[in-house]
């Protein structure tokens, strides 16, 4: 009987002692004065040393070297507390002398001393912090929620968006709007499940003002399981404010070019126009899509055509231009004055913007100021020679003549001054597609 039950006994100290040495981390038996009775193979792996170079050394030599060092004093007391309290103690102690991060857990032994199970994490902490300071870098705020909707983790970009020191054990519906609640919910319910979500909403902030968000919300798995989801939140406020300012900017634009008399135009990056106002039809004389998708070019009287196509060059390069030249009008060729400019999206040219002023009134108007004086002192000149006695008579008749052609000249001019309707041609060319 004795004989079985010591058979029984050594075979479960075989076992123990396989298990013992197996362990993945490290584990030694102290005695009260905290040095070593007994210690597995992984033990000596990590203390770079033997089993038998362990026994009876000081645990805290025997892990960080024979010194008076703050960290091994701090393993001693981490020991101290644990014997003290009488309860499973854990610590991180770190080895300044090799940069080595150990885990320590010390158990107090129910007869005497305790033990200490330890392991090397220097790796896992590493790679941790390093995860650690990617979330803390990034722009967008990311939140872990448990299953309950609990915030269990935030990154400072979390807070920061929501203007909240401390984020960990708020509910996430609790930051939600009552009008969004449902929404969200439903949303992180199907996340839950382990389908991921994107999804737009709204949040409030410690003073109750709203933001807009756009969430990327995706299951959180640990051990195989949904423990929670993991949403990274991306401040969408400034980018929709900067939206609808645009958008109120370009329907100002919109009715003022619509409201414009001056004819304006958008060509794109190959000279089509791409837009033109009303008061383009009208000088033009085209409906709107007989004008949309062809070239500019075929619009510019065609004396003109490869001054406008150098004049767009250069705008496309950057540059404002502003140039008098002819183009194709309703009533024939107009003389008008382009100003262009380049149109810009996100830093690069994309287009241009063309306005056009008709000037051919003025044109004329100036011609005919410019011809009004010589006529009027050629007409003086002749007046005067027609009275002179001594004239003969043929040089009289020519006299007059020139009299009566250059007061035909200066009606001519007067009535192109006092026109109100449309000017004439300048030249016979008639509009058409080029």
């Amino acid at each position: 009987m004795n004989a079985r039950l010591f058979e029984e006994v050594e075979k479960a100290t075989r076992e123990w002692k396989v298990a013992f040495d197996s362990t993945a981390s490290g584990i030694m038996l102290l005695e009260e004065s905290l040095t070593v009775t007994r210690c597995n193979a992984r033990a000596a792996e990590l203390c770079g040393t033997t089993i038998p170079a362990l026994l009876g050394r000081h645990f805290r030599d025997a892990l960080l070297g024979s010194s008076e060092t703050l960290d091994a004093n701090a393993v001693d007391r981490f020991i101290s507390r644990a014997l003290a309290d009488g309860e499973p103690t854990r610590e991180l102690v770190r080895d300044n002398a090799t940069g080595r991060l150990f885990s320590l857990l010390a158990v107090p032994h129910p007869e005497c001393g305790c033990v200490i199970t330890f392991d090397d994490v220097t790796d896992s902490h590493r790679l941790a912090e390093r995860h650690r300071k990617v979330l803390d870098t990034v722009s967008d705020a990311i939140m872990i929620t448990d299953l309950a909707g609990g915030i269990t983790f935030a990154n400072p970009a979390a807070h920061l968006l929501l203007c909240r020191p401390n984020l960990e054990g708020e509910v996430f519906t609790n930051l939600t709007p009552s009008d969004w609640i449902e929404s969200v919910q439903a949303f992180e319910q199907l996340a839950r499940e382990g389908k991921g979500q994107q999804y737009e909403c709204e949040l409030l902030r410690a003073d109750g003002e709203r933001c807009l968000v756009r969430v990327s919300s995706a299951p959180l798995f640990e051990l195989g399981q949904v423990t929670g989801t993991v949403a990274c939140l991306h401040d969408l406020t400034e980018q929709r404010a900067e939206s609808r300012a645009r958008e109120r900017s370009e329907s100002v634009n919109m009715r003022l070019e619509e409201a414009a008399t001056d004819a304006i135009c958008t060509c794109d990056l190959n000279g089509l126009f791409i837009s033109v106002n009303p008061g383009f039809l009208k000088e033009s004389g085209l409906q709107r899509e007989e004008v949309l998708g062809h070239h500019f070019s075929s619009l510019v009287y065609p004396a003109d055509q490869s001054a406008a196509v150098a004049m767009v060059a250069e705008t496309l390069a950057g540059h404002r231009r502003r140039l008098q030249m002819r183009f194709l009008g309703a009533n024939g060729p107009r003389m008008g004055i382009i100003t262009t400019a380049p149109i810009y999206e996100h830093g690069a040219v994309v287009g241009v913007l063309g306005i056009i002023r008709d000037v051919t009134n003025e044109e004329i108007e100036r011609v005919a100021n410019a011809l009004n004086n010589p006529l009027a002192s050629l007409l003086a000149m002749a007046e005067l020679q027609a009275t002179s006695s001594t004239m003969l008579p043929q040089d009289r008749l020519v006299i007059e003549q020139i009299c009566e052609e250059a007061r035909n000249a200066s009606r001519i001019v007067s009535q192109l001054l006092d026109s109100t309707g449309e000017a004439p041609q300048l030249s016979g060319y008639v509009s058409g597609w080029a």
